[in-house]
């Protein structure tokens, strides 16, 4: 099949088409083995996948195998920033209501398990809130007599929030985000990698590939010569 450069960005339907042709390889292409047969699997389901796509009467404009290759790598990078944000929202309290995984991402991200390592943070019980605040025994926030309840009233906590209680508080919840933050930073770091690893061996193979062409059309015109000059 002739390769064609797209000029045209691809719309939505077109990307929709593409991950349900993705997922019937999505075995083949998510493999994380490195070996000549995964690697010769692999641009073999991408040749397919580009064949397939280009023929559908969705598509507007036909695309290169590259050029859906390098989408495949633009949308996971795209689900992993947007389902590491929507984590970092989580963690840190929230904010504004804001949808960061659209309905491609989430699909992308199903069909690629390996985008986003979940990261396990463990939260103390002072991070989410229910702190336990202790007090001795000359403290009106305890009961005078060892038989009554002990307990702490809401504007005491407020109070005692002020303390270096809630100090303590604010810079352990920053140290955990920021050890979330750096783990984040070295899977993004790692993905990166990967995807450059893998756009040298799809570049290696094309070449080996273009090599076996160049022997077989020589091999077939030394046969012509051949041919030729017995006659």
């Amino acid at each position: 099949m002739t390769e064609v450069d797209r000029k045209k960005p691809f719309s939505s339907l077109e990307k929709d088409l593409f991950l349900n042709i993705i997922q019937k390889y999505d075995t083949i292409l998510t493999s994380k083995q490195t070996n000549a047969t995964s690697a010769l699997k692999k641009k073999q389901s991408w040749e397919k996948i580009a064949e397939e796509f280009n023929e559908s009467s969705i598509v507007t404009q036909k695309a290169s195998t590259k050029q859906l290759i390098k989408l495949w790598y633009n949308m996971k990078a795209k689900a992993r920033e947007s389902k590491t944000k929507e984590n970092i929202r989580h963690l840190t309290g929230g904010g504004p209501s804001v949808v960061d995984m659209d309905s491609i991402d989430s699909k992308v991200m199903d069909i690629d398990k390996n985008i986003l390592t979940n990261i396990a943070v463990d939260i103390d019980s002072d991070i989410d809130g229910n702190i336990v605040l202790l007090g001795d025994s000359n403290n009106e926030a305890w009961c005078k007599t060892a038989e009554e309840t002990i307990q702490v009233s809401q504007e005491e906590k407020e109070i005692n929030f002020k303390t270096p209680i809630k100090k303590s508080y604010d810079n352990l919840r920053s140290n955990k985000i920021d050890t979330l933050k750096c783990k984040i930073l070295e899977e993004e770091l790692e993905f990166k990698k990967k995807m450059h690893e893998e756009e040298l061996k799809m570049k290696i193979l094309e070449r080996e590939h273009k090599e076996n062409l160049f022997k077989i059309e020589m091999q077939i015109k030394l046969k012509e010569l051949e041919k030729h000059y017995q006659e």
